[in-house]
């Protein structure tokens, strides 16, 4: 049974206990990721972000953001989420984002086995939805730190996409491919189908895309 046993409260957050120094990094690597985001919106209304972990990157999207759909399937960063993060203009899944809605097992991701990073390895009693499947009237932003289902993600947004052709803040890895569905080249395929071009970076990783149509 997770719960508040398994938090610690670190500045004004609550965090995992086994997962101190990812606080630190976030801090560190996170602190000015709008910085680079916010020169490429077109609005600022509506986000949708997926791995929120404990909430870090929710508190500086809350900054900008009328309003946040967000998604995390660990039940004790959930709940650091929920504390975290209680006002009712971010609206909270417990869950994960892929290509259809269905139930899915993850595991730990083995390169950050205390980080809380973890992958869809097939079927389970996790809940996968569709971020179509919120129905948007509105969506300026998709940030998806998924481990490797970033194009799953994507393809489960097609709709949203179309409509609103919000822009796209991605992180990439590609060093383990087990990590998720597709390759490197399917993803630039499917950013290319409708337009979107590379503009910049947010940290390490987090790729920023717009489409020029």
């Amino acid at each position: 049974m997770f719960g508040n046993d398994n938090l610690i409260k670190i500045d004004d957050m609550y965090w995992t206990k086994e997962d101190v120094p990812g606080y630190e990094y976030l801090k560190k690597s996170h602190a000015s990721e709008m910085d680079s985001i916010i020169p490429h919106l077109k609005g600022n209304d509506v986000v949708v972000q997926a791995g929120a972990h404990c909430g870090f990157v929710i508190k500086e999207l809350e900054q900008h953001f009328n309003t946040i759909y967000t998604f995390e399937p660990d039940p004790t960063m959930f709940t650091a989420l929920c504390l975290n993060i209680p006002n009712n203009n971010v609206f909270k899944i417990q869950g994960c984002v892929g290509d259809k809605a269905g139930l899915v097992k993850m595991e730990d991701n083995k390169a950050f086995p205390l980080s809380g990073a973890r992958y869809v390895t097939g079927a389970g009693k996790i809940p996968m939805f569709t971020i179509d499947s919120l129905k948007l009237q509105k969506c300026d932003l998709i940030m998806l730190d998924t481990e490797g289902y970033e194009l799953a993600a994507l393809q489960g947004a097609t709709l949203t996409i179309r409509k609103f052709m919000p822009l796209l803040c991605i992180e990439r890895y590609w060093g383990d491919r087990t990590l998720g569905p597709g390759t490197e080249d399917e993803l630039n395929t499917f950013l290319n189908h409708y337009n979107y071009k590379e503009v910049g970076r947010a940290g390490e990783s987090d790729f920023i895309y717009r489409s020029e149509k």
